[in-house]
């Protein structure tokens, strides 16, 4: 197995240790954040690098794999709905906003879906659900405070 596959397999790996976070009930507080808070942004932040990390590194040494390619985008979905479900269970996040990009999440794959059976290619889409990733996991991380 490759870097980029093993770190893919790291951030599905780190969702459970981000959700587990709040039940250990954490004491303490730094700059009006909880602890439990600021740990589960870390985690969360490290994932998203981990993300940008696998793709980067399996381009540039020529490893883009079957297992990356499926793998990749499902750990991009657990890790943030995952974030956005403690959000909600933390009253910190309206419910109706996980469910629009579920929704969406459902619509993308199967494009995808299709257009990989037609063996169409665009860098353009590509590149612009790239940005609808990344703007996704800014704005997760910007709601917690």
């Amino acid at each position: 197995m490759n870097l980029p596959n093993k770190l893919t397999i790291f951030r599905i790996i780190l969702v459970p240790v981000m959700v587990i976070i709040p039940f250990f009930h954490i004491p303490g507080e730094l700059w009006n954040v909880p602890i439990s808070m600021w740990l589960m942004n870390l985690i969360f932040v490290i994932a998203s690098i981990t993300d940008k990390l696998d793709g980067t590194i399996a381009r540039a040494r020529n490893q883009v794999t079957t297992l990356g390619k499926f793998l990749d985008p499902i750990a991009d979905k657990i890790l943030v709905l995952a974030a956005m479900i403690i959000l909600v269970e933390m009253n910190k996040l309206p419910a109706w906003i996980p469910i629009i990009i579920l929704f969406r999440e459902f619509i993308v794959s199967r494009i995808s879906f299709d257009c990989s059976r037609k063996r169409w290619k665009s860098s353009c889409s590509i590149n612009f659900w790239k940005i609808k990733n990344s703007n996704t996991n800014d704005s997760n991380y910007l709601s917690i405070y």
